[in-house]
Protein backbone atom coordinates (compact mmCIF):
# COMPACT_ATOMS: atom_id res chain seq x y z
CA UNK A 1 0.00 0.00 0.00
CA UNK A 2 1.34 3.47 -0.94
CA UNK A 3 0.83 6.59 1.90
CA UNK A 4 1.28 9.75 1.36
CA UNK A 5 0.96 12.03 4.66
CA UNK A 6 0.01 14.65 6.34
CA UNK A 7 2.63 17.13 7.51
CA UNK A 8 2.08 18.00 11.44
CA UNK A 9 3.78 20.48 13.12
CA UNK A 10 7.12 18.67 14.58
CA UNK A 11 7.04 18.40 18.32
CA UNK A 12 10.78 19.85 20.05
CA UNK A 13 13.09 16.83 21.04
CA UNK A 14 13.37 16.28 24.61
CA UNK A 15 15.82 18.55 26.36
CA UNK A 16 17.34 15.63 27.51
CA UNK A 17 18.35 14.39 23.92
CA UNK A 18 21.26 16.63 22.88
CA UNK A 19 22.47 16.83 19.65
CA UNK A 20 24.66 14.45 18.44
CA UNK A 21 28.05 15.23 17.41
CA UNK A 22 29.77 12.88 15.31
CA UNK A 23 32.86 13.54 13.64
CA UNK A 24 32.74 12.37 9.65
CA UNK A 25 36.11 11.58 8.27
CA UNK A 26 34.93 12.51 4.93
CA UNK A 27 34.01 15.58 3.40
CA UNK A 28 30.06 15.62 3.53
CA UNK A 29 29.85 19.52 2.86
CA UNK A 30 26.62 20.16 1.07
CA UNK A 31 25.06 16.97 0.89
CA UNK A 32 21.38 16.77 2.77
CA UNK A 33 20.69 16.09 6.54
CA UNK A 34 17.38 15.22 6.40
CA UNK A 35 17.39 12.06 8.23
CA UNK A 36 15.34 10.21 5.70
CA UNK A 37 16.78 6.88 4.36
CA UNK A 38 14.62 5.81 1.15
CA UNK A 39 14.79 2.02 1.64
CA UNK A 40 15.26 0.43 -1.48
CA UNK A 41 14.96 3.82 -2.97
CA UNK A 42 11.40 5.27 -3.38
CA UNK A 43 10.58 1.92 -3.15
CA UNK A 44 6.42 2.67 -2.07
CA UNK A 45 6.10 4.45 -5.81
CA UNK A 46 8.52 3.05 -7.83
CA UNK A 47 10.20 -0.65 -8.04
CA UNK A 48 12.25 -1.53 -5.00
CA UNK A 49 16.29 -1.19 -6.14
CA UNK A 50 15.93 0.04 -9.77
CA UNK A 51 17.41 2.78 -11.12
CA UNK A 52 14.26 3.99 -11.05
CA UNK A 53 13.75 4.27 -7.65
CA UNK A 54 17.34 5.31 -6.49
CA UNK A 55 16.55 8.36 -8.98
CA UNK A 56 13.05 8.92 -7.60
CA UNK A 57 15.01 8.88 -3.96
CA UNK A 58 17.36 11.57 -4.48
CA UNK A 59 14.64 13.60 -6.81
CA UNK A 60 12.41 13.56 -3.82
CA UNK A 61 15.17 14.57 -1.26
CA UNK A 62 15.86 11.83 0.49
CA UNK A 63 19.49 12.50 2.14
CA UNK A 64 20.28 8.88 1.88
CA UNK A 65 19.14 5.93 -0.21
CA UNK A 66 19.73 2.58 0.26
CA UNK A 67 19.89 -0.34 -1.97
CA UNK A 68 21.10 -4.20 -1.07
CA UNK A 69 23.64 -6.03 -2.98
CA UNK A 70 24.94 -10.04 -4.07
CA UNK A 71 27.01 -11.35 -6.57
CA UNK A 72 26.49 -12.85 -9.48
CA UNK A 73 27.88 -16.49 -10.77
CA UNK A 74 30.39 -14.26 -12.56
CA UNK A 75 31.14 -12.02 -9.77
CA UNK A 76 29.44 -8.98 -10.31
CA UNK A 77 28.04 -6.33 -7.52
CA UNK A 78 24.07 -6.60 -8.34
CA UNK A 79 21.49 -4.62 -7.24
CA UNK A 80 18.74 -7.27 -5.36
CA UNK A 81 17.31 -7.74 -1.77
CA UNK A 82 16.44 -11.21 -2.40
CA UNK A 83 18.89 -14.47 -3.22
CA UNK A 84 16.37 -14.76 -6.09
CA UNK A 85 14.30 -12.91 -8.24
CA UNK A 86 11.12 -15.06 -7.39
CA UNK A 87 9.63 -12.11 -5.64
CA UNK A 88 9.78 -9.32 -8.02
CA UNK A 89 10.70 -10.55 -11.25
CA UNK A 90 8.62 -12.27 -14.16
CA UNK A 91 10.83 -15.29 -14.03
CA UNK A 92 13.03 -16.82 -11.11
CA UNK A 93 16.61 -17.17 -10.93
CA UNK A 94 19.26 -17.78 -8.61
CA UNK A 95 21.67 -15.19 -8.31
CA UNK A 96 24.36 -16.38 -7.62
CA UNK A 97 23.93 -19.33 -9.94
CA UNK A 98 23.36 -16.92 -12.90
CA UNK A 99 25.44 -14.43 -14.83
CA UNK A 100 24.73 -10.75 -15.15
CA UNK A 101 23.68 -11.23 -18.59
CA UNK A 102 20.97 -13.84 -17.30
CA UNK A 103 20.13 -11.99 -14.69
CA UNK A 104 19.40 -8.99 -17.36
CA UNK A 105 16.49 -10.79 -18.80
CA UNK A 106 14.23 -10.50 -15.59
CA UNK A 107 12.04 -7.55 -15.40
CA UNK A 108 12.64 -7.04 -11.75
CA UNK A 109 9.03 -4.14 -12.18
CA UNK A 110 6.72 -7.08 -13.01
CA UNK A 111 5.82 -8.17 -9.12
CA UNK A 112 5.39 -4.25 -8.00
CA UNK A 113 3.29 -3.52 -11.54
CA UNK A 114 0.69 -6.56 -11.17
CA UNK A 115 0.73 -5.72 -7.37
CA UNK A 116 -0.80 -2.67 -7.78
CA UNK A 117 -2.85 -2.71 -10.93
CA UNK A 118 -0.49 -0.70 -13.39
CA UNK A 119 -0.14 -0.97 -17.04
CA UNK A 120 3.71 -1.22 -18.55
CA UNK A 121 3.24 1.94 -20.42
CA UNK A 122 2.95 3.57 -16.41
CA UNK A 123 5.77 1.57 -14.90
CA UNK A 124 8.21 0.27 -17.31
CA UNK A 125 10.24 -2.61 -17.42
CA UNK A 126 13.30 -2.67 -15.04
CA UNK A 127 16.04 -4.62 -15.28
CA UNK A 128 18.63 -5.73 -12.36
CA UNK A 129 21.45 -2.98 -11.99
CA UNK A 130 24.45 -3.58 -11.14
CA UNK A 131 26.05 -1.16 -8.11
CA UNK A 132 28.54 0.40 -10.14
CA UNK A 133 25.49 1.69 -12.26
CA UNK A 134 23.74 3.47 -9.49
CA UNK A 135 26.99 4.90 -7.73
CA UNK A 136 27.87 6.71 -11.27
CA UNK A 137 24.07 7.96 -10.70
CA UNK A 138 24.63 8.96 -7.65
CA UNK A 139 27.88 10.82 -7.74
CA UNK A 140 26.34 12.99 -10.85
CA UNK A 141 24.80 14.99 -7.83
CA UNK A 142 25.86 15.97 -4.40
CA UNK A 143 22.90 16.01 -2.14
CA UNK A 144 21.88 12.61 -1.46
CA UNK A 145 24.23 9.52 -0.47
CA UNK A 146 24.09 5.74 -1.23
CA UNK A 147 24.07 3.07 1.99
CA UNK A 148 24.53 -0.48 0.70
CA UNK A 149 23.19 -3.37 2.31
CA UNK A 150 25.57 -6.43 1.46
CA UNK A 151 24.09 -10.05 2.17
CA UNK A 152 27.69 -11.92 2.77
CA UNK A 153 31.16 -11.27 3.24
CA UNK A 154 32.21 -11.40 -0.26
CA UNK A 155 30.26 -8.94 -1.54
CA UNK A 156 31.61 -6.72 1.59
CA UNK A 157 34.94 -6.71 -0.63
CA UNK A 158 33.75 -6.54 -4.04
CA UNK A 159 31.28 -3.49 -2.72
CA UNK A 160 34.34 -1.46 -1.46
CA UNK A 161 36.15 -2.41 -4.39
CA UNK A 162 33.96 -0.84 -6.25
CA UNK A 163 33.68 2.24 -4.25
CA UNK A 164 36.95 2.84 -4.30
CA UNK A 165 37.29 2.52 -8.29
CA UNK A 166 35.28 4.90 -8.81
CA UNK A 167 36.34 7.00 -5.77
CA UNK A 168 33.24 7.23 -4.13
CA UNK A 169 33.88 7.09 -0.01
CA UNK A 170 32.47 10.48 0.47
CA UNK A 171 28.85 9.76 -1.07
CA UNK A 172 28.68 5.94 0.64
CA UNK A 173 28.13 4.36 3.93
CA UNK A 174 27.14 0.70 4.34
CA UNK A 175 24.00 -1.19 6.77
CA UNK A 176 23.25 -4.23 7.63
CA UNK A 177 22.52 -5.80 11.37
CA UNK A 178 25.33 -8.44 10.81
CA UNK A 179 28.21 -7.64 13.17
CA UNK A 180 31.06 -9.54 11.29
CA UNK A 181 29.97 -7.72 7.83
CA UNK A 182 29.61 -4.12 9.50
CA UNK A 183 32.99 -4.79 11.40
CA UNK A 184 34.20 -5.88 7.86
CA UNK A 185 33.76 -2.80 5.98
CA UNK A 186 35.44 -0.71 8.73
CA UNK A 187 38.39 -3.59 8.35
CA UNK A 188 38.66 -2.46 4.64
CA UNK A 189 38.22 1.27 4.70
CA UNK A 190 37.51 2.82 7.97
CA UNK A 191 36.24 5.91 6.43
CA UNK A 192 32.99 4.94 5.57
CA UNK A 193 29.96 5.18 7.35
CA UNK A 194 28.50 2.45 8.87
CA UNK A 195 24.44 1.90 10.03
CA UNK A 196 24.33 -0.61 12.48
CA UNK A 197 21.03 -2.17 12.39
CA UNK A 198 20.26 -3.52 15.97
CA UNK A 199 16.92 -6.02 16.64
CA UNK A 200 17.77 -6.39 20.83
CA UNK A 201 16.49 -4.32 24.06
CA UNK A 202 20.18 -4.26 25.23
CA UNK A 203 20.93 -0.74 24.43
CA UNK A 204 23.55 0.01 26.43
CA UNK A 205 25.37 -3.52 24.80
CA UNK A 206 24.65 -2.32 21.62
CA UNK A 207 26.33 1.49 22.30
CA UNK A 208 29.49 -0.38 23.92
CA UNK A 209 29.99 -2.61 20.64
CA UNK A 210 29.29 0.41 17.44
CA UNK A 211 31.75 2.43 19.82
CA UNK A 212 34.38 -0.28 20.22
CA UNK A 213 33.51 -0.52 16.68
CA UNK A 214 33.78 2.72 15.09
CA UNK A 215 30.12 2.67 13.98
CA UNK A 216 28.59 6.07 13.62
CA UNK A 217 24.83 5.36 13.53
CA UNK A 218 22.69 2.25 15.48
CA UNK A 219 19.52 1.83 13.62
CA UNK A 220 17.20 0.01 16.08
CA UNK A 221 14.34 -2.02 15.45
CA UNK A 222 10.98 0.01 15.98
CA UNK A 223 10.24 -2.58 18.63
CA UNK A 224 13.42 -1.25 20.62
CA UNK A 225 12.77 2.39 19.90
CA UNK A 226 11.96 4.93 23.03
CA UNK A 227 13.31 8.37 24.23
CA UNK A 228 15.64 6.51 26.57
CA UNK A 229 16.92 4.62 24.08
CA UNK A 230 17.19 7.77 21.50
CA UNK A 231 18.84 9.72 24.00
CA UNK A 232 21.30 6.78 25.22
CA UNK A 233 22.84 6.52 21.53
CA UNK A 234 22.68 10.27 20.88
CA UNK A 235 24.94 11.08 24.10
CA UNK A 236 27.17 8.58 23.00
CA UNK A 237 28.04 10.67 20.14
CA UNK A 238 26.08 8.22 17.66
CA UNK A 239 23.50 8.78 15.21
CA UNK A 240 20.09 7.05 16.18
CA UNK A 241 17.54 5.96 13.95
CA UNK A 242 14.73 3.41 12.92
CA UNK A 243 14.06 0.29 10.56
CA UNK A 244 11.55 0.32 8.58
CA UNK A 245 9.32 2.62 9.09
CA UNK A 246 6.04 2.58 7.31
CA UNK A 247 3.57 3.60 9.45
CA UNK A 248 3.24 7.39 9.74
CA UNK A 249 1.71 7.52 13.26
CA UNK A 250 4.57 5.45 14.92
CA UNK A 251 7.30 7.68 12.55
CA UNK A 252 5.58 10.87 14.07
CA UNK A 253 6.14 9.40 17.22
CA UNK A 254 9.75 8.47 16.84
CA UNK A 255 10.13 12.36 15.56
CA UNK A 256 8.50 13.64 18.32
CA UNK A 257 10.91 11.57 20.46
CA UNK A 258 14.15 12.82 18.55
CA UNK A 259 15.28 10.12 16.49
CA UNK A 260 17.66 11.10 13.48
CA UNK A 261 16.79 8.92 10.80
CA UNK A 262 14.10 6.98 9.72
CA UNK A 263 13.95 3.77 6.92
CA UNK A 264 11.02 3.90 5.28
CA UNK A 265 9.56 2.58 1.52
CA UNK A 266 7.23 6.63 1.49
CA UNK A 267 10.31 8.76 1.39
CA UNK A 268 8.84 11.57 0.05
CA UNK A 269 5.68 11.24 1.95
CA UNK A 270 8.40 10.96 5.12
CA UNK A 271 9.90 14.13 4.38
CA UNK A 272 6.61 15.61 4.05
CA UNK A 273 6.11 14.61 7.24
CA UNK A 274 9.83 15.61 8.68
CA UNK A 275 8.31 19.28 7.80
CA UNK A 276 10.03 19.51 4.18
CA UNK A 277 7.58 21.09 2.02
CA UNK A 278 9.18 23.94 0.10
CA UNK A 279 5.46 25.17 -1.51
CA UNK A 280 4.10 27.97 -1.32
CA UNK A 281 0.69 29.34 -1.91
CA UNK A 282 -2.29 27.05 -2.38
CA UNK A 283 0.25 24.04 -3.32
CA UNK A 284 1.42 24.14 0.52
CA UNK A 285 0.46 20.51 1.55
CA UNK A 286 -1.19 20.01 -1.19
CA UNK A 287 -1.31 15.54 -1.26
CA UNK A 288 -3.21 15.35 -4.59
CA UNK A 289 -4.72 16.66 -7.10
CA UNK A 290 -6.67 15.59 -10.11
CA UNK A 291 -7.62 18.31 -12.33
CA UNK A 292 -8.66 16.02 -15.19
CA UNK A 293 -7.13 18.06 -17.62
CA UNK A 294 -3.91 15.69 -18.47
CA UNK A 295 -4.75 12.27 -19.15
CA UNK A 296 -2.97 9.53 -20.64
CA UNK A 297 -6.14 6.67 -22.04
CA UNK A 298 -7.82 6.22 -19.21
CA UNK A 299 -5.82 7.81 -16.70
CA UNK A 300 -6.42 10.65 -14.84
CA UNK A 301 -3.05 12.15 -13.78
CA UNK A 302 -2.22 13.22 -10.03
CA UNK A 303 -0.24 16.65 -10.73
CA UNK A 304 -0.35 17.50 -6.68
CA UNK A 305 2.02 15.29 -5.58
CA UNK A 306 5.48 13.70 -5.38
CA UNK A 307 4.12 10.41 -6.01
CA UNK A 308 3.82 10.41 -9.73
CA UNK A 309 2.39 6.65 -9.93
CA UNK A 310 -0.89 7.70 -8.32
CA UNK A 311 -3.22 8.74 -10.59
CA UNK A 312 -7.07 8.03 -10.87
CA UNK A 313 -7.97 5.23 -13.51
CA UNK A 314 -11.54 5.77 -14.88
CA UNK A 315 -14.51 2.79 -14.60
CA UNK A 316 -17.52 1.85 -16.82
CA UNK A 317 -18.75 4.76 -18.18
CA UNK A 318 -16.75 6.85 -16.63
CA UNK A 319 -15.21 9.69 -19.37
CA UNK A 320 -13.05 12.59 -19.78
CA UNK A 321 -15.28 15.62 -20.92
CA UNK A 322 -13.91 18.58 -23.06
CA UNK A 323 -15.36 20.76 -21.14
CA UNK A 324 -15.65 20.62 -17.09
CA UNK A 325 -15.76 23.70 -14.65
CA UNK A 326 -11.89 24.98 -15.12
CA UNK A 327 -11.08 23.11 -18.06
CA UNK A 328 -11.55 19.41 -18.56
CA UNK A 329 -13.91 17.57 -16.19
CA UNK A 330 -15.08 14.17 -15.86
CA UNK A 331 -18.55 12.77 -17.01
CA UNK A 332 -20.52 10.10 -14.88
CA UNK A 333 -23.32 8.24 -16.11
CA UNK A 334 -24.67 7.38 -12.15
CA UNK A 335 -24.32 3.74 -12.94
CA UNK A 336 -20.97 1.86 -11.77
CA UNK A 337 -18.92 4.47 -12.95
CA UNK A 338 -16.38 6.64 -11.00
CA UNK A 339 -13.16 7.15 -10.88
CA UNK A 340 -10.15 5.15 -8.57
CA UNK A 341 -7.80 6.09 -7.17
CA UNK A 342 -6.47 3.23 -5.49
CA UNK A 343 -2.89 4.31 -3.81
CA UNK A 344 -3.91 5.82 0.04
CA UNK A 345 -3.52 9.49 -0.38
CA UNK A 346 -4.50 10.64 3.16
CA UNK A 347 -2.83 7.88 5.84
CA UNK A 348 -4.65 6.11 8.24
CA UNK A 349 -4.45 8.26 11.83
CA UNK A 350 -4.27 11.68 9.64
CA UNK A 351 -5.11 14.28 12.35
CA UNK A 352 -6.36 17.06 9.85
CA UNK A 353 -7.03 17.72 6.10
CA UNK A 354 -8.99 19.84 3.54
CA UNK A 355 -10.91 17.87 0.16
CA UNK A 356 -12.64 19.97 -2.22
CA UNK A 357 -14.06 19.36 -5.62
CA UNK A 358 -16.00 20.96 -8.21
CA UNK A 359 -19.32 18.90 -8.94
CA UNK A 360 -22.08 19.75 -11.46
CA UNK A 361 -25.63 17.27 -10.72
CA UNK A 362 -27.35 15.91 -13.62
CA UNK A 363 -30.65 15.60 -11.91
CA UNK A 364 -31.73 16.85 -7.73
CA UNK A 365 -34.11 14.10 -6.14
CA UNK A 366 -32.48 10.67 -7.40
CA UNK A 367 -33.56 7.23 -5.19
CA UNK A 368 -30.01 7.00 -4.49
CA UNK A 369 -27.01 9.15 -2.67
CA UNK A 370 -24.58 10.64 -5.01
CA UNK A 371 -21.64 10.07 -3.60
CA UNK A 372 -18.88 12.99 -4.66
CA UNK A 373 -15.78 11.18 -3.32
CA UNK A 374 -14.96 8.91 -0.44
CA UNK A 375 -11.94 7.66 1.00
CA UNK A 376 -12.06 3.74 0.64
CA UNK A 377 -11.48 1.01 3.30
CA UNK A 378 -13.88 2.47 6.07
CA UNK A 379 -14.99 5.22 4.11
CA UNK A 380 -13.31 7.78 6.59
CA UNK A 381 -14.04 10.83 4.76
CA UNK A 382 -17.45 10.76 2.49
CA UNK A 383 -19.30 13.67 0.46
CA UNK A 384 -22.26 13.34 -0.95
CA UNK A 385 -25.88 14.47 -2.10
CA UNK A 386 -28.99 12.68 0.01
CA UNK A 387 -31.38 10.50 -1.55
CA UNK A 388 -34.29 12.33 -2.52
CA UNK A 389 -33.65 15.71 -1.34
CA UNK A 390 -30.81 16.15 -3.04
CA UNK A 391 -28.98 18.11 0.14
CA UNK A 392 -25.76 18.02 0.59
CA UNK A 393 -24.43 15.84 3.55
CA UNK A 394 -20.71 14.71 4.15
CA UNK A 395 -19.11 12.33 6.81
CA UNK A 396 -15.91 11.78 9.10
CA UNK A 397 -14.99 9.00 10.52
CA UNK A 398 -12.47 8.59 13.36
CA UNK A 399 -10.71 6.26 15.98
CA UNK A 400 -12.95 8.36 18.19
CA UNK A 401 -16.39 10.25 17.50
CA UNK A 402 -17.28 10.67 14.23
CA UNK A 403 -18.86 13.18 12.84
CA UNK A 404 -22.08 12.83 10.03
CA UNK A 405 -24.07 15.71 8.85
CA UNK A 406 -26.00 17.19 6.47
CA UNK A 407 -26.53 20.83 5.30
CA UNK A 408 -30.02 22.17 5.02
CA UNK A 409 -28.62 23.28 1.11
CA UNK A 410 -29.68 21.88 -2.14
CA UNK A 411 -27.17 22.42 -5.10
CA UNK A 412 -28.99 23.33 -8.04
CA UNK A 413 -29.17 20.87 -11.12
CA UNK A 414 -27.32 21.22 -14.28
CA UNK A 415 -25.36 24.24 -12.21
CA UNK A 416 -21.38 23.71 -11.15
CA UNK A 417 -20.68 23.80 -6.99
CA UNK A 418 -17.73 24.01 -5.43
CA UNK A 419 -17.78 22.31 -2.04
CA UNK A 420 -14.74 21.73 0.37
CA UNK A 421 -14.36 19.66 4.00
CA UNK A 422 -12.00 20.42 6.76
CA UNK A 423 -11.07 18.76 9.76
CA UNK A 424 -9.18 19.73 12.53
CA UNK A 425 -7.88 17.14 15.36
CA UNK A 426 -6.76 19.88 17.96
CA UNK A 427 -10.22 21.67 17.32
CA UNK A 428 -12.08 18.92 16.61
CA UNK A 429 -13.96 20.74 14.20
CA UNK A 430 -15.61 19.66 11.01
CA UNK A 431 -16.07 22.38 8.28
CA UNK A 432 -18.37 22.05 5.37
CA UNK A 433 -18.50 24.65 2.68
CA UNK A 434 -20.73 25.23 -0.80
CA UNK A 435 -19.55 27.72 -3.22
CA UNK A 436 -17.64 29.50 -0.82
CA UNK A 437 -19.16 29.72 2.14
CA UNK A 438 -19.72 27.56 5.03
CA UNK A 439 -23.01 25.96 5.33
CA UNK A 440 -23.24 24.25 9.01
CA UNK A 441 -23.63 26.19 12.31
CA UNK A 442 -21.12 23.56 14.19
CA UNK A 443 -23.76 23.44 16.95
CA UNK A 444 -24.76 20.29 16.72
CA UNK A 445 -22.48 17.75 18.52
CA UNK A 446 -22.52 15.27 15.71
CA UNK A 447 -20.15 17.93 14.28
CA UNK A 448 -17.28 18.17 16.83
CA UNK A 449 -14.71 14.83 16.20
CA UNK A 450 -12.20 13.46 17.91
CA UNK A 451 -9.14 10.70 17.16
CA UNK A 452 -8.19 10.17 13.73
CA UNK A 453 -9.16 9.49 10.68
CA UNK A 454 -9.36 5.60 9.89
CA UNK A 455 -8.70 2.95 6.76
CA UNK A 456 -8.09 5.78 4.45
CA UNK A 457 -6.58 3.25 1.73
CA UNK A 458 -7.76 5.09 -1.41
CA UNK A 459 -10.11 7.63 -2.74
CA UNK A 460 -12.99 7.00 -4.96
CA UNK A 461 -14.04 9.97 -6.98
CA UNK A 462 -17.99 9.71 -7.93
CA UNK A 463 -18.57 6.83 -6.29
CA UNK A 464 -18.56 5.15 -2.52
CA UNK A 465 -16.99 2.57 -0.58
CA UNK A 466 -16.28 -0.56 -2.76
CA UNK A 467 -18.45 1.23 -5.61
CA UNK A 468 -21.57 -0.55 -4.18
CA UNK A 469 -24.64 1.62 -5.07
CA UNK A 470 -24.06 5.83 -4.67
CA UNK A 471 -22.64 6.40 -7.64
CA UNK A 472 -22.90 10.68 -8.98
CA UNK A 473 -24.59 11.62 -12.17
CA UNK A 474 -23.34 14.27 -14.04
CA UNK A 475 -19.43 16.25 -13.94
CA UNK A 476 -16.99 16.40 -11.41
CA UNK A 477 -13.78 18.52 -11.76
CA UNK A 478 -10.64 19.70 -9.89
CA UNK A 479 -10.36 17.57 -7.22
CA UNK A 480 -7.91 17.81 -4.42
CA UNK A 481 -6.83 16.93 -0.99
CA UNK A 482 -4.18 19.00 1.44
CA UNK A 483 -2.55 17.93 4.14
CA UNK A 484 -3.78 21.01 6.55
CA UNK A 485 -6.78 23.08 7.01
CA UNK A 486 -7.28 25.66 4.47
CA UNK A 487 -7.97 29.19 5.72
CA UNK A 488 -11.31 30.72 4.62
CA UNK A 489 -9.17 32.88 2.12
CA UNK A 490 -7.65 30.18 0.71
CA UNK A 491 -11.30 28.45 0.11
CA UNK A 492 -13.13 31.47 -1.40
CA UNK A 493 -9.81 31.96 -3.89
CA UNK A 494 -10.82 28.33 -5.00
CA UNK A 495 -14.65 29.47 -4.98
CA UNK A 496 -13.62 31.98 -7.21
CA UNK A 497 -11.40 30.05 -9.45
CA UNK A 498 -13.49 30.47 -12.48
CA UNK A 499 -12.58 34.43 -12.81
CA UNK A 500 -8.98 33.85 -11.53
CA UNK A 501 -6.88 30.42 -11.74
CA UNK A 502 -7.32 26.83 -10.79
CA UNK A 503 -5.81 24.81 -7.71
CA UNK A 504 -2.49 23.87 -9.58
CA UNK A 505 -1.58 27.76 -10.67
CA UNK A 506 2.04 28.79 -9.71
Amino acid sequence: MLAVVLTPALATPSAQAEPRTPTPSSDTAGFLDNGITAHRGYSGAYPENTMTSMRQGIRVGADWIELDVFLSKDGQVVVSHDRTTARVGDKNLVIADSTYKQLRTVDVAWAFRDSNGLTAKQVPVERMPLLSDVLRMVKQQHRTRVSIQPKESAVVEASVDVVHQLGMQDWVGFNDGSLPLMTQVKQLDPSLHVFWDTNTSDIDGSIATAVDRGFETIVMNQAHVSPESIQKIRAAGMEAGAWTINDFAVMQRFFDWGIDRVYTDHAAEALQLRGHDDRTGIRRGLLGHWSFDDHNGDFADDDGSVNQLRQGRLVANAAFAGRGRLRGGVTFQGHRDYVDVPIEVLPDAADRYTTAAWFKPARAGVPWRQSILETSGAGAISVELSEVTGQLKYSVQTTGTSVIAESDRVPAPGAWHHVAVSYDQATGMTRLYLDGGEVTSFVDARETATGALVATDGLHIGAYRDANDRFFEGTLDDVAVWDRVLTTTELGWLWNAGRGNAVPST
